[in-house]
């Protein structure tokens, strides 16, 4: 679609359910520029995984591969990671992998239930809601050393976070 709202056409045609999108630039090969995609949660495999796809439609690519649900996708414009929620444990975790679906990996790590993972603009941070304190509130964690910040302790439910 253009930003005048002409050229509107479907990317995915299927009958399973595809939500979530949320558009990123990720890193050419030997950083020679960026590439534009749109990552988004489906059930066309049975169990929902996280995909991308170009913005002309092409290119669609199941990133996640995992028989867990995957979903709630994210990512960061001019970076190579995406942050998205997974059972894979067993309970809702926080997971960032590369842009090509490569090594996934559980960042919260807690029995709590962990949820909404937005990365900030620097690709260091990843704010997310969870009720490890009795109630939804917002967190923040840094990638580099995994600390984590409750950023709304209140008794109030505290969700959808946003940089």
């Amino acid at each position: 679609m253009r930003s005048d709202g002409s050229e509107v056409h479907n990317l995915t045609t299927n009958s399973a359910g595809d939500f979530s999108p949320t558009w990123f630039s990720a890193p050419l090969f030997l950083g020679l520029g960026t590439e534009d995609w749109i990552v988004f949660t489906s059930n066309r495999d049975g169990n929902q995984e996280i995909y991308k796809i170009r913005p002309d439609g092409t290119g669609l690519t199941n990133l996640s591969k995992n028989p867990a649900n995957d979903y709630s996708p994210t990512g960061f414009s001019g970076g190579g990671l995406l942050a998205f929620v997974s059972d894979r444990n067993g309970n809702p975790e926080i997971y960032t992998m590369t842009t090509d679906g490569d090594s996934p990996t559980n960042i919260t790590n807690n029995f709590a239930q962990d949820l909404d993972p937005v990365l900030d603009s620097s690709g260091k941070w990843v704010a997310f809601s969870s009720d490890r304190s009795g109630n939804l509130d917002i967190y923040a964690i840094r990638l580099a050393d995994g600390f984590t910040y409750d950023l709304t302790s209140n008794p109030a439910q505290d969700e959808y976070p946003d940089w």
